[in-house]
């Protein structure tokens, strides 16, 4: 079974549960936040720096 089922059976609550998990996730680990957000912004490309 996975995770996103067993979660999904201990609440009654309309939440999108995968969409909390990436969140919670990205919180978690500056590492994946900041390659989420190259990613996202098309950054990935060497030499470019968030900061």
């Amino acid at each position: 079974m996975s995770l996103f089922i067993n979660t999904q059976k201990l609440t009654q609550a309309k939440e999108d549960h995968l969409t909390e998990f990436f969140a919670a996730s990205l919180n978690a680990s500056d590492v994946m936040k900041s390659a989420f957000v190259r990613f996202v912004l098309g950054m990935a490309q060497k030499g470019v720096s968030l900061r």
